[in-house]
């Protein structure tokens, strides 16, 4: 899903500053811009992988077994780019 806003497109503009990042391009000052915003994740995947990790293990222990259905949405949880959770941490 693509976020255009005044004929920018703020999903690509947010994925360049993350990459920007990574190479070490962007100034204090513009890490701390971004960092200070409400939610911002310079690592979205990770946190991502981490917050199904650890609903994962929720469910594995009230369910004794890992073999999340593809639909289940475990605490509100639903990843974003993967149809279970096992697929998310299956897939990394």
């Amino acid at each position: 899903m693509n976020y255009v806003v005044e004929g920018h497109d703020l999903h690509l503009w947010v994925r360049r500053m993350r990459e920007r990042k990574r190479r070490g391009k962007l100034t204090r000052e513009q890490e701390r811009s971004l960092a200070a915003l409400p939610g911002w994740r310079w690592e979205p995947f990770r946190s991502q992988f981490e917050e199904g990790a650890r609903h994962l293990r929720a469910f594995a222990k009230r369910e004794g077994h890992a073999r999340v259905p593809a639909s289940r949405v475990e605490s509100g949880f639903k990843p974003i780019f993967y149809s279970g959770l096992l697929d998310l941490l299956v897939n990394q």
